[in-house]
């Protein structure tokens, strides 16, 4: 991140948990995420398949991103 960890902790206090939703890779996000288990993203490549299928096979959908709350 650029920014500092004083700007950072302005917008985001100690304390407050941060969920990350990436469609990409987590790499840069556990500076912003509460912990390493509060990022659900996709660290792999290669899957072909209807998207539909897709998201759910790497966990984007409501109920998993409700239970990171």
């Amino acid at each position: 991140m650029e920014q500092s960890s004083s700007f950072r902790k302005s917008i985001i206090p100690d304390g407050v948990k941060t969920v990350v939703v990436e469609a990409g890779v987590r790499t840069g996000w556990e500076v912003i995420a509460s912990s390493t288990d509060d990022i659900l993203s996709i660290d792999t490549f290669g899957i072909s398949a209807p998207y539909k299928d897709v998201v759910k096979h790497f966990g984007f959908t409501v109920e998993n991103v409700l239970k990171m709350l």
